[in-house]
Formats: C-alpha cells, structure tokens, sequence
C-alpha cells in the first residue's frame, strides 16, 4: 500500500468522527516509512497527479449560498498574520553532477527530502535514484545479500535482492550506501534491469565533473512564504513546510503540505463550504484540512496539524489563495 493510500484510508476514516482529527501525517508515518520511495515504481494506480490542470486561484472567497451552515471556528492561537516572505517558488539542486548514466533511464526529477537532496530517474516500474545529505536514507526493499565495496576511499555497504513487490522479468533491487569524508550520507538505489555493476559505476562517478545538476521547478507556484516557516519536503506532486525550529530534522513529508489527489472532491460534514476563485472548497480548520475542487476527478489538498503549525482562518484562507498549481 503507498502512502497516499495510507493518507486516504485515514482521512475517509477520520471524515465521520465527531472529534478532529489529529496529525494525519504523522498518523501515517508507518506506512510513508514502508512506500515512501515505492509509491512510485510499484503502484499500480496513481494517487497523486501532477498533470492535467493549471490552477490560479485569486483571492475570491465568499460563503457557500446555504449549502450547509457555517460552522464556528474554535478560538485557539494561531502564527501571525504576517504578509510572509514574497512570492515562492520550490527549487531543488542536487550538488552531485553525475559522471555516467545507464542508458535507458527515464527522465531526471529532483526531490528535496528534509535536508537531503534526491536525484530520480523514473521510467515505468523502473528507478535509478541517488540522495545525498546529512540524514542516513533508508533501504527500500528488504535484501537477500549484503556485502561491502569502496566508492572512492570510502567503506560502503551493497544490497541486493533478485525479487520484490511488482517487480518486472529481469529487474533486481541494487543499493550501495557510504559515507563521505565530509560526513554526509550518499545513498544510490535501483529497481529496474540495470546490474550491480552498473549501479556501482554510476555510484562511483558521481561528483566526477564540476557543477551541479540544474534545479528543477515545483509544479506549485505561491504567492507568499509564510514567515518563519522552512521547506521540508518537495517533490513533483508535493510541497511540505515546517517552522524553522523543526527543519531539518528528518526526511519523511510532514507540516503544512499542498498536493493534488485524484478524487473527487468530497466536503466532509464538520467543517466550511466556500468558493475559491469559482471553485468549490471545504475548509475544516480544526483538523487541519483544506480541499479546493479542481474539477475532473482531482482535488487539491492543503494539509497541517493545528498543534504544531497553528493557522488561524483568514490566515489560511489567504496562503490557499495565493497557490499556483501548474501539472
């Protein structure tokens, strides 16, 4: 099961419960731990969309014309109602310029991680990807066998595995981890139909040539950046931030985060109906919750926990109307 079918089991379960829900993010943190990097190469259905819209939402709120009462927002503190840090665009770098590259790859995407950087080549089940950073990445299969190699001066450790979930006829799992002599993990995983010997080439050449590999833009666009508030996971189809005091700190999406499903969009029964931009949206400001209809089966969802990231209404209102979304 993928995290976002994690995420969606808890939020349709928690949709009919009188009390708020808690931190759906965190909640889920098993099963994001198990498929983080599997949702991508061993879903059969996808979850999360990054194209099919371009979404501009102007800050155009009125109420829902009586299509359910407005609720009463709880009191409760909330971040300052600052004008934020100007317009934000997500980007990421990944400061490792690979030297050689299998061929057959897929195209390069970057992710940010918490503090590490990721660089993925996807193509159909198959994924070559490298992270570097100063949190040590997770293996992501269970191997059959381990044994230890060099990359450059420096102790590394391989696993391998000739099957697991979904895998293709012909395709293994390859993953070498080492450590740098400047203290930061690097980590290079492939599923797909490349050999241990390629996948420890394609290791032992990266950082070979100068430069960095040129960042990459977010399909999320926003008007501001809320002050004091870091970025703390970005990928093509998400966006996280977390205050400043907790960035950093691990590599798991968590905070207030901006994604798209592909569901229907479905106003849960304690919360606000309004319209944004003409669209319909459903805020439930206690739990954390904040859907925009993107029409065609997609919702966007904005996502945070009240305890840890405290948002008054206007507040959120406000950062939802300034999202740019362009999949």
């Amino acid at each position: 099961m993928s995290f976002e079918d994690d995420l969606r089991i808890t939020l349709r379960d928690r949709a009919s419960e009188t009390m708020p829900p808690a931190d759906l993010l965190t909640e889920t943190n098993q099963g994001v731990r198990r498929d983080q990097r599997r949702r991508r190469w061993l879903a059969t259905g996808v979850a999360v969309v990054a194209a099919g819209a371009i979404l501009a939402v102007p800050l155009v709120i009125r109420g829902d014309g009586g299509l359910s009462p407005r609720l009463p927002v709880a009191p409760g503190p909330s971040l300052p109602d600052v004008a934020g840090l100007g317009p934000w665009e997500p980007m990421v770098t990944f400061d490792l310029r690979p030297g050689w590259v299998p061929e057959g790859v897929g195209p390069a995407t970057l992710e940010l991680m918490g503090p590490n950087q990721v660089l993925r080549y996807e193509k159909d089940t198959q994924m070559l990807a490298a992270e570097f950073g100063p949190l040590e990445p997770e293996w992501e299969v269970e191997a059959t066998a381990e044994s230890s190699t060099t990359i450059g001066d420096r102790p590394a450790i391989v696993h391998t595995a000739d099957d697991y979930d979904s895998a293709a006829p012909g395709h293994r799992y390859v993953a070498v981890r080492w450590r740098t002599a400047e203290d930061k993990w690097v980590q290079v995983t492939s599923v797909g139909p490349y050999s241990e010997e390629e996948v420890l080439r394609f290791a032992r050449e990266l950082g070979s040539e100068p430069g960095v590999v040129p960042p990459v833009p977010s399909t999320f666009r926003f008007a501001e950046q809320m002050a004091g508030m870091a970025p703390q996971y970005v990928d093509p189809t998400m966006v996280c931030q977390v205050p400043q005091e907790m960035s950093g700190k691990q590599r798991q999406p968590e905070g207030l985060c901006v994604y798209v499903l592909e569901e229907e969009f479905a106003p849960g029964p304690h919360g606000e109906r309004l319209l944004i931009g003409g669209r319909p949206a459903y805020l439930y400001l206690d739990g954390g919750i904040f859907d925009i209809d993107l029409g065609g089966a997609r919702t966007l969802r904005i996502e945070w926990d009240q305890q840890t990231i405290p948002l008054g209404r206007e507040r959120i209102l406000r950062f939802a109307a300034g999202i740019t979304y362009r999949g």
